[in-house]
């Protein structure tokens, strides 16, 4: 018998939009429907271009992944949200982060795949 943890749970996301303008910053939240290694899809009402740098937290019951650098490498829309497209910059973590954060990451997207 498998025993399924809570970090089977979808994970849910928060977008950060860096922007060196204040009034285009934008903070929004969204359901993570799919998650990898290179990166993520994310549900979510928030009006990003594509291109735009953002940071990621990435939340389950167990675990958090906060500042992880990405760019919105498509947009589409899902009714009354829209579906974004993710591909994190997992180099441009600070190197003291790095390890850590990279092997969290990989051990949710496994758990969320599996």
């Amino acid at each position: 018998m498998t025993r399924k943890t809570s970090t089977t749970h979808k994970p849910t996301a928060t977008i950060s939009r860096r922007h060196w303008l204040p009034l285009k910053r934008r903070i929004q939240r969204g359901e993570v429907s799919w998650l990898s290694g290179e990166g993520m899809i994310i549900l979510s009402t928030g009006n990003f271009p594509i291109g735009a740098e953002v940071s990621v937290n990435i939340r389950t019951n167990d675990h958090e992944i906060k500042r992880l650098p990405a760019a919105i490498v498509r947009a589409e829309p899902a009714g009354s949200h829209t579906r974004y497209s993710l591909r994190f910059h997992k180099d441009r973590l600070a190197s003291a982060d790095k390890g850590l954060t990279v092997r969290l990451l990989n051990y949710l997207a496994h758990q969320y795949q599996s």
